[in-house]
């Protein structure tokens, strides 16, 4: 039996498109004030400091430089090569970055560029997994609908946030999250996030088809597999781990339940071995290099943790739903019904991985809402009650589906999303957009320094607006990101005492640094800078665009 995708039909794709841009509606809508103020839009609303993070790799490929060892978020220097190419997408956004100049297009503009193509791409693949998993068209049209939803539970901690003495009994996590929560765990705001997110999910779900469909025609297609495992693996090596837990937990099931031939499980299994590689890497790398691991254990620390309250919080009723499908499911199944297991081995391992409590386990949950979709179709479709019984559960789950698809919809003008660096918090409805809206005078300074800054340059700024300047300008930062840049708080206590002319940490070899002192956050321009090997730098000039004023440092004489 050949293994093929099923491409998305012609009528849903009207609905493809439709679906992406509800899901850029905030960000499209902010990109229009800016245009209309005549300023510069930032490129993203939410996880800013994320988002400029992957626009500086991006940038560099724009310039050529895909396979360079600069690094734009840090000073230190004789690093390991894996700083320059294994975090955060590095190479993907790179070669992204490289393609996209080509259409000469202003690099605040990628994300919506790269990010709507790719999220129609992403429904595609998504429908394929469900045509797989769901038997029926009324059911593969349900869980296509359902990818305009979110069943999560997060807008009910604005209720119980006036319990008195409520932290006393629940975790902050549960009180202060967004009002949608983990964005990876949402299928509005994850297929909305950064490319190399919506990329991999593409990956999963197309991997995750091609091994049902490998073990249901019990013809493994090898290529695919390790390409799929691959990709998932290097983009988000903690989606890979996941990966190679439910490859080879579905594969035991189909070995003892379906007989599936032992060798031709082994040769499967074998496939795991480019992802199980990417995974081990981070791994080996620290082994070696205290800072690299020292990186890495930051890295998963500040993604948070899912336990069993959050994941039913992110979940809702698809949570319940998706957990009585998978019990069904593996108490009896056929091996035409490979896809179904699949999904509930995946949606249950994400919920057994939960009681760990493990730090960094939202990575693990990207696209949860795909098997908790799958397999609670299903059970909307076909209950098994009366119609009268029916008529109420499905209003029920209507119902419970309500609050956090509209919560999550209107958020970005309901709520107020924070802006990472700063005690700062915004929506789409305030009069001052920054920094989701950067002023004229912020813009033209960004030009300055592109223009005139070399690349070896170093540029140090508030904590906001530094981490536009790899992004805009292609330029390196003293710091600019909370994980990427190393010692980030001890860098920022030195760019806030700058008066007092502090060593500047980590920073020892540099021949030339500019400040970038805004109205928005002032630094100071003392007369000279000491750098960590004991040299000086003095001020050379300054230069003013409009409020926004540059100061030069160059070797003193």
């Amino acid at each position: 039996m050949r293994l093929s995708f099923r491409t998305l039909p012609r009528q849903h794709i009207a609905l493809a498109v439709i679906w992406s841009l509800s899901l850029y509606i905030p960000i499209i809508y902010a990109w229009i004030l800016s245009v209309r103020s005549g300023s510069m839009f930032a490129g993203s609303l939410w996880g800013m400091h994320d988002h400029n993070l992957y626009l500086g790799g991006a940038k560099m490929g724009m310039h050529g430089r895909v396979l360079s060892d600069t690094l734009l978020f840090t000073t230190e220097e004789g690093l390991s090569l894996a700083f320059s190419f294994l975090p955060h997408g590095t190479l993907f956004y790179r070669l992204v970055g490289w393609l996209y100049g080509l259409m000469g297009l202003p690099s605040n503009l990628l994300f919506m560029v790269v990010g709507l193509p790719l999220s129609i791409v992403a429904f595609g693949a998504y429908y394929a997994l469900f045509s797989e998993v769901l038997r029926s068209e009324a059911e593969r049209r349900l869980g296509l609908l359902m990818l305009f939803t979110f069943p999560g539970l997060i807008w009910m901690e604005k209720l119980y946030q006036n319990v008195p003495n409520i932290e006393s009994w629940l975790p902050p996590r549960l009180l202060y999250t967004e009002l949608w929560g983990i964005g990876n765990m949402n299928p509005i705001t994850h297929n909305a996030h950064v490319p190399h997110f919506v990329v991999a999910s593409i990956a999963m779900a197309f991997g995750m088809l091609t091994l049902a469909q490998s073990v249901r025609a019990r013809q493994p297609n090898h290529f695919r597999l390790a390409g799929f495992g691959f990709l998932v693996a290097w983009l988000l090596p903690s989606l890979g781990i996941l990966w190679v837990a439910v490859f080879v937990a579905f594969l035991v099931y189909a070995i003892c339940y379906w007989k599936y031939p032992i060798g031709q499980g082994v040769r499967t299994l074998l496939t795991l071995i480019p992802a199980a590689c990417m995974v081990a890497l981070p791994v080996v790398v620290s082994r070696g290099d205290h800072v690299w691991a020292e990186y890495v254990r930051l890295a998963v620390a500040v993604t948070g943790t899912v336990d069993p309250i959050t994941w039913f919080m992110h979940l809702g009723v698809l949570g319940v739903l998706g957990l009585w499908g998978a019990i069904k499911t593996l108490r009896g199944s056929r091996p035409d019904e490979a896809g179904r297991v699949l999904m509930a081995v995946w949606l249950l391992m994400t919920f057994l991985l939960s009681f760990l409590f493990r730090v960094g386990s939202p990575r693990l949950m990207d696209g949860l809402y795909l098997p908790a979709i799958a397999l609670s179709v299903p059970l909307i479709i076909n209950p098994g009650i009366s119609r009268h019984r029916y008529n109420i559960f499905r209003f029920a789950v209507a119902l419970a589906l309500l609050p956090g698809t509209v919560v999550t919809y209107i958020y970005p003008w309901a709520g107020r999303f924070h802006v990472a660096g700063v005690d700062h918090r915004l929506s789409l409805q305030d009069a001052d957009l920054w920094p989701v809206v950067l002023s004229e005078d912020e813009d033209a300074a960004l030009g300055i320094l592109e223009s005139e800054a070399k690349a070896d340059d170093i540029v140090i700024a508030g904590p906001v607006l530094a981490s536009f300047v790899p992004g805009f300008t292609g330029r390196r930062v003293y710091l600019g990101h909370i994980v990427a840049t190393l010692r980030f708080w001890d860098k920022l206590a030195v760019v806030k005492q700058l008066e007092e002319q502090p060593t500047l940490l980590g920073l020892a070899n540099a021949r030339s640094v500019w400040i970038l002192d805004t109205p928005k956050e002032h630094l100071s321009r003392p007369p000279s800078l000491r750098l960590q090997s004991g040299r000086n730098l003095c001020l050379n000039q300054e230069t003013e665009s409009g409020k926004v004023i540059l100061a030069h440092y160059i070797p003193c004489g």
